[in-house]
């Protein structure tokens, strides 16, 4: 939605964010290679509710790129400066995949920041994901996406001419950035519902793990979904 669309500089990026609704901010950040139209089945019903803060990741979407590696630490901060540029002292949060990553950091890094969160097929590692996706993803490369997948991601990129670099930063995150110990997971004291689908491409194990480790969790996993359960399930999610 161009029209509520709006950008502020952060750092070496120019993110892409859109507002909706009134009462407590509630920030939305998606999976990997995504962008805020992942939650088109969600921004309709938080807003009756929430004020609703959908952002485009640094090198996501609309967001600008630039020549830093990514990483769940960077992308974090980045959200933290952005929302010191909202002048919005803490937050609730819902991030799906990747999204959920960056909450966890956030949780951690700036504990005053997040007040309540609910994280979706997130991993705190690597050894998270299925090894049939750890697989496809050291084996696939850009030449290998769909057209309709790359016409997708270059419509919306700023920076349409570097989206084989962007892509490749990408999956290079998810097997190699560093993610948070169970030690520093353990201290994230706000209350945590870790959501996740029954056939994820996080192992569930991974994801109990997640929900037995922080100290004020609680568990959802969603029969007959997969990895996008906020798209295939949102009757089940959104409340």
């Amino acid at each position: 939605n161009t029209k509520a669309g709006k950008h502020i500089k952060i750092d070496d990026i120019n993110i892409y964010y859109e507002i909706y609704g009134k009462g407590e901010p509630l920030l939305l950040l998606h999976p990997n290679g995504q962008s805020i139209e992942s939650f088109s089945r969600q921004i309709p019903e938080f807003q009756k509710h929430y004020m609703v803060i959908a952002v485009d990741s640094r090198s996501h979407g609309r967001t600008t790129d630039s020549d830093k590696q990514l990483s769940i630490k960077l992308m974090a901060n980045d959200m933290k400066l952005f929302l010191d540029a909202l002048k919005l002292n803490a937050v609730n949060l819902v991030g799906w995949s990747d999204g959920g990553d960056i909450g966890l950091q956030m949780a951690i890094d700036f504990p005053k920041m997040v007040k309540k969160m609910v994280i979706i097929g997130a991993n705190f590692d690597s050894s998270g994901y299925q090894s049939v996706f750890i697989s496809m993803v050291s084996m696939g490369g850009y030449q290998m996406l769909p057209p309709k997948a790359k016409e997708r991601r270059t419509r919306i990129s700023p920076n349409p001419e570097r989206d084989p670099i962007i892509f490749q930063k990408q999956m290079d995150m998810l097997l190699k950035s560093s993610h948070p110990t169970t030690e520093e997971l353990a201290k994230i004291k706000i209350p945590v519902l870790v959501m996740a689908g029954d056939h994820d491409l996080i192992r569930e194990e991974h994801t109990v793990k997640l929900y037995q480790t922080l100290p004020e969790a609680y568990l959802a996993i969603i029969p007959g979904a997969s990895h996008i359960v906020p798209f295939e399930k949102p009757e089940v999610v959104n409340p």
